[in-house]
């Protein structure tokens, strides 16, 4: 265990072909983790309504949604490999700084 926690039902999508929606991706996702295995599926678009190539899904259970990282994270759709994670939960739990910064005087 290292300390991080997942949510078990919520997959994180980077690198989305950009022209998908919701349907498109959700079509892609219940093709390889069962009909009706997705139960919400949200393509994260900037302030002038395109697309920023990421998506959050929940699914109906957390089977299906490791089924569907099995089954798509590096997959190659539209031309982009897709990066297909569980969702991290930013519950305080450890220090929730993520990698690289170091704006620090020197580590030691």
């Amino acid at each position: 265990g290292g300390g991080k926690r997942y949510f078990a039902q919520r997959l994180f999508v980077h690198n989305l072909p950009y022209e998908w929606g919701e349907a498109r991706l959700v079509d892609e996702i219940e093709a390889c983790a069962g009909r009706r295995s997705v139960s919400a599926a949200q393509v994260l678009t900037s302030a002038d309504g395109l697309s920023r190539g990421m998506a959050k899904v929940r699914m109906e259970t957390a089977e299906a949604a490791s089924e569907a990282v099995r089954s798509l994270d590096g997959k190659t759709l539209g031309g982009r490999a897709l990066r297909v994670s569980l969702e991290e939960r930013r519950d305080g739990g450890g220090g929730g700084v993520g990698r690289g910064g170091g704006r620090g005087r020197g580590n030691g």
